[in-house]
Formats: C-alpha cells, sequence, structure tokens
C-alpha cells in the first residue's frame, strides 16, 4: 500500500525508525511505529517544492492522519480519570486542545496547499477552512489557504467574509507588533 511505502521511505530518506510510543495497524495484523508528522511534513515539503504532487499528497495526507491521532490520544489522556491532577483545570485544559492545535493546523496547511496546487479546491477548502476552526481563527496563514481556495472555487461571498476576518487578524496582530517595538524602544531609552 501507498501508506506503507510512504512511511517506510520516509524513515529511511531521513535515517530514522520515528519511533514513538503509539504504533500504526497495517491492516495485516502488524504494526509498525507512528512516524513523526513533522518528518513526514519535511518529506511531503520536499516533494512539493519538487512539484511531484502525488508524491507529496500522500505524505501530507499521512502526517495530517498521524497528528489527529496523536491529538485524539492526547484528549483520550485528559479525559482519563487517573489522570485527574487538578480536577478543577480538567475543563480549561480540554478547551484548549480542542480548539487549538498547532501543529495539525500546519499540516492542514500543507495539505491544503498541495490540494490547491493540484485543482482540488473544494478539498483544498475543507482542509483550509478545518485548519482555520482549529487555530481558533488566531492562523493567517489558514485564512490566506481558505479564502484562495474558496476564490478558485468561485465561492466569492466566502471568500470575501474570510478576507475580511484576516484582514482584522492581521491588523491586529499588527497593531500588537507596533505596541511591543514600541515597548522595547521606550524600555531602551531608560
Amino acid at each position: 500500500s501507498t501508506t506503507k511505502m510512504t512511511m517506510a521511505s520516509v524513515s529511511a530518506s531521513n535515517g530514522t525508525d520515528s519511533q514513538d510510543d503509539t504504533s500504526v495497524d497495517q491492516g495485516d495484523g502488524s504494526t509498525m511505529p507512528m512516524p513523526d508528522p513533522n518528518e513526514l511534513r519535511i518529506a511531503a515539503n520536499g516533494r512539493f517544492a519538487a512539484n511531484a504532487l502525488d508524491e507529496a499528497l500522500p505524505l501530507y495526507t499521512l502526517a495530517v492522519e498521524v497528528a489527529r491521532k496523536r491529538r485524539e490520544e492526547e484528549e483520550e489522556e485528559n479525559d482519563d480519570p487517573s489522570n485527574n491532577d487538578d480536577d478543577d483545570d480538567d475543563e480549561e485544559n480540554d478547551e484548549v486542545i480542542v480548539q487549538h492545535d498547532p501543529e495539525l493546523v500546519i499540516h492542514l496547511c500543507n495539505r491544503s496547499a498541495c490540494l490547491f496546487k493540484m485543482e482540488m479546491y473544494d478539498e483544498a477548502c475543507k482542509d483550509a477552512a478545518e485548519a482555520v476552526s482549529l487555530s481558533g481563527e488566531r492562523n493567517s496563514k489558514a485564512f490566506f489557504r481558505l479564502a484562495k481556495a474558496q476564490i478558485a472555487s468561485r465561492e466569492y461571498a466566502l471568500a470575501i467574509g474570510t478576507i475580511k476576518k484576516a484582514t482584522a487578524l492581521c491588523e491586529e496582530q499588527l497593531e500588537k507588533q507596533q505596541q511591543q517595538q514600541k515597548q522595547r524602544q521606550h524600555q531602551q531609552q531608560k
């Protein structure tokens, strides 16, 4: 299968075994260590840069799947009653995990870019929209990917709304950056 070949080729290409505490069922009853999603992303980025999109897409997909599996395992671990160090903080911690997953957001954005380049605009929209949601609408690149895919899908009204949200986020980030620069300058003058 493509997944088996992909995982083996990633491990071989970077000289690591990508061993983790978790494993992946290969479908034949055997398991192998779960690959590192960031190693998969790096390998996919290389294939993407070489315009080998049909090779990049399965690597990005595997990175997304592994990141999702890790996220699910973290959520299960946080929901495990035997791990109740601070009962008062459980709901707050669960909310952070559910809403903000920077690693998965990166993998979804990368796969969205690959799908876009392959002219698979609806799929690119879905990945970018999920990235926007998982980032808590705090990732400007996810907004950019979503708006671009919406325009390509001729969803102009949606694209305008996405662009407005992205612009507001960028303005907010710019204002924060300028405030930080002013604070640093003020501290240096003291």
